[in-house]
């Protein structure tokens, strides 16, 4: 059993756990040699295969295991072992770079499904927290500079972007649906989400 906090079957296990993710880190990033022959593999066999929503339509899905993205994903709730959520990440984030540098088409946001708002607002916590190992914060942020090549729905997901715009007259009026309206005030754009400190 687990005897203590950082002694036990517990501990041992996440360990072992630790160390297969730096490895898998390690052979995914060390080279585009190695990394692409990673991704010819059972791992990119493993991030090829559709999410689990879209694998259950018409009820042709052959296994009810999450995605591996999403796998990693999930350690992002775990708090008894920093470094195993930093092993997590830094793995999530040579997905990114592997799945690049062999233009591998495929969106990580969709790989989380129905929970990418959660693991976004952890990832964002434990970024933000006066508390949390300055190593996972260094992790989740080398995560999304590396979603910033071919991972756009994760940028937006991450970064809580939204483009959307719309013009409106000096009066607050919306004349972004072209209108036509013999108000001659001048029209403003206006941005929402993260273009609003920006543009207005």
């Amino acid at each position: 059993g687990q005897v203590s906090w950082e002694k036990g079957r517990g501990s041992d296990f996440c360990e072992i756990v630790h160390y297969a993710l730096q490895i898998l880190d390690r052979l995914l990033t060390t080279s585009a040699k190695t990394g692409g022959i990673m991704l010819a593999g059972p791992v990119g066999i493993a991030l090829r295969s559709p999410p689990l929503s879209a694998a259950g339509i018409g009820g042709n899905s052959s296994s009810h295991q999450p995605h591996l993205v999403l796998s990693l994903a999930h350690y992002t709730f775990f708090f008894h072992s920093p470094v195993l959520v930093t092993a997590a990440v830094n793995l999530l984030a040579g997905v990114a770079r592997a799945a690049a540098l062999a233009q591998e088409s495929f969106s990580m946001l969709a790989c989380l499904g129905n929970s990418a708002v959660s693991v976004k607002e952890r990832l964002v916590n434990r970024l933000e927290s006066s508390l949390e190992d300055i190593r996972l914060k260094i992790a989740i942020t080398n995560l999304l500079s590396e979603c910033i090549v071919a991972q756009p729905g994760m940028i937006q997901l991450l970064l809580d972007i939204n483009i959307n715009l719309r013009v409106t007259q000096q009066d607050g009026k919306d004349v972004s649906n072209g209108s036509n309206s013999t108000n001659k005030k001048k029209p403003e754009l206006i941005g929402e989400g993260c273009l609003e400190p920006a543009l207005n």
